[in-house]
């Protein structure tokens, strides 16, 4: 049954890994970063159970205080060699949720969270 929301709170921006594995130069958000790149910056390489993440349905991706950045719909989440996960999706950049804080809170240190 696919009824989780999966919210990634994406950290402060920074040079990213040597090797990532989208190619990408940055990760983390800034004010005002557009949606198509805010989920570029939030969809890899997560260790989460690809089991478990399939069965989202929408993907929420928040700054560090909570503001909405980027709403997506999942289509498939790709396992890595590392057994990590890459997720897949089609952004909302419309979505009127884009700038306004999260429903739901985002106090944790992990990430990732479902709701």
């Amino acid at each position: 049954m696919i009824t989780e929301t999966m919210q990634i709170k994406l950290g402060k921006p920074g040079p990213a890994a040597d090797d990532d594995i989208l190619g990408r130069r940055y990760t983390g958000a800034y004010p005002g970063i557009p949606p198509q790149q805010a989920w570029q910056r939030a969809r890899a390489e997560w260790p989460i159970k690809r089991s478990r993440a399939l069965k989202v349905r929408e993907v929420v991706v928040v700054d560090r205080i909570g503001t909405v950045l980027c709403v997506a719909t999942l289509d498939d989440v790709v396992a890595t060699a590392s057994g990590k996960c890459v997720l897949e999706g089609t952004v909302h950049p419309d979505d009127p949720r884009i700038g306004r804080p999260s429903v739901h809170p985002h106090p944790y240190q992990n990430c990732i969270n479902y709701f």
